[in-house]
């Protein structure tokens, strides 16, 4: 994904965070699977939007993917002037695009941990987000994926969902719920960021 508004790459990185790698058992299969759940999951989900898995990657760490840019931004915009036209079809499609986008960041806690105290780590987002990612840059992101009005964005997104889509985004904020109560049990006190299951 190609953008001409895109922020430099951050030249300076943070301090490295501390990777736990604990040894196999049955947690920490399950908190494999679980992770490895969520990461097919949101490419399902993603696949909604044309080259919607090109904004995801896979983690080891945390809950299984991590969201590294918007969705493609010429989907975006088509779909937006189609809507200026008055295309309400386009609407909807583009709408539930939006809230799909914000889901999946919730679900995989996509933005940086100084602006929350579950957000990945910069260091595993310098890892992975792509140089011409325009997620940090406030004002692009919003110009691609506005925040939704929240009772017009829930209904955009789960009234929108094939039966089949509703099931996975169902079963992601139930993966992401045991995968902090797994991490919370057994891993002494590390966090979902410091647990690898690689």
């Amino acid at each position: 994904m190609e953008s001409d508004d895109s922020l430099p790459y951050p030249t300076t990185l943070p301090e490295p965070q501390r990777d736990v790698i604990v040894p196999d058992g049955n947690w920490l299969t399950k908190l494999r699977t679980l992770r490895e759940r969520n990461w097919e999951n949101a490419r399902l989900l993603a696949r909604y939007v044309r080259n919607g898995e090109k904004s995801l990657t896979q983690l080891e760490v945390g809950f299984g993917f991590l969201v590294v840019d918007v969705f493609d931004t010429d989907w975006v915009y088509d779909l937006f002037l189609k809507t200026e036209h008055g295309d309400m079809d386009a609407a909807l499609v583009l709408g539930h695009g939006h809230s799909l986008w914000w889901f999946l960041c919730q679900q995989s806690a996509s933005f940086s941990s100084t602006t929350g105290t579950t957000g990945c780590p910069d260091t595993i987002r310098a890892r992975y987000l792509p140089e011409q990612s325009v997620i940090d840059d406030p004002q692009m992101r919003l110009s691609v994926h506005p925040l939704m009005d929240p009772m017009n964005g829930h209904w955009l997104f789960w009234h929108y969902l094939p039966d089949n889509h509703f099931d996975k985004a169902v079963e992601i904020i139930r993966n992401t719920r045991q995968i902090h109560d797994l991490i919370l049990t057994h891993g002494e006190g590390a966090t979902v960021w410091e647990v690898s299951t690689a």
